[in-house]
């Protein structure tokens, strides 16, 4: 209701209507985001570039928070990349569906973006995630194994929830978390 008001009482109707066009084109929803700061900020952000550069409201919204939720790029972990995002970012924000890429360079896109990770303040870049969120993260989501890898993105084995999460209090109970 806020954004409709805004858009009714705007003195920058084009700056409303272009925001309202990156909203239908950029699309993620609270459904899967869950978090209304994350979508503010998203609205912000195509605010902000309404008429500006596509360039970087395109690099921007790799690191949008509310984005990564949505394509779940907050799981695109080192060893198994998710494709979501780099396929939405070719298909869709930049280059069209089967235009000049292909499956492996989509590949290739899903692996140069492991590491962005979804944090309470917004998104960051973690080549590994400390055990404490990792836990937090298969409690949030229910998995009951996490896949661990080397540095080369090997995988190695899996870690079990609770193992995480006794990993997790052990560290806060010795002061180390």
């Amino acid at each position: 209701a806020w954004w409709l008001d805004r858009m009714c009482r705007s003195d920058k109707p084009l700056e409303e209507k272009m925001t309202l066009f990156w909203h239908g084109l950029f699309c993620s929803g609270f459904m899967e985001v869950k978090e209304t700061d994350f979508m503010f900020q998203q609205n912000e952000l195509f605010r902000k570039e309404a008429v500006g550069n596509y360039k970087r409201l395109a690099h921007e919204i790799v690191h949008d928070p509310a984005m990564l939720r949505y394509l779940n790029a907050d799981q695109n972990i080192r060893g198994k990349p998710n494709e979501n995002l780099a396929r939405e970012l070719m298909e869709l924000f930049t280059m069209g569906e089967g235009q000049g890429y292909t499956e492996n360079d989509i590949k290739e896109v899903a692996r140069s973006l492991t590491g962005l990770a979804v944090t309470p303040r917004g998104s960051t870049f973690r080549p590994f995630r400390p055990i404490d969120e990792t836990a937090a993260y298969m409690v949030e989501h229910n998995l009951e194994n996490s896949p661990v890898t080397t540095a080369d993105g090997r995988l190695v084995g899996l870690l079990r929830r609770a193992d995480a999460v006794t990993a997790a209090h052990e560290l806060h109970a010795h002061g180390h978390g």
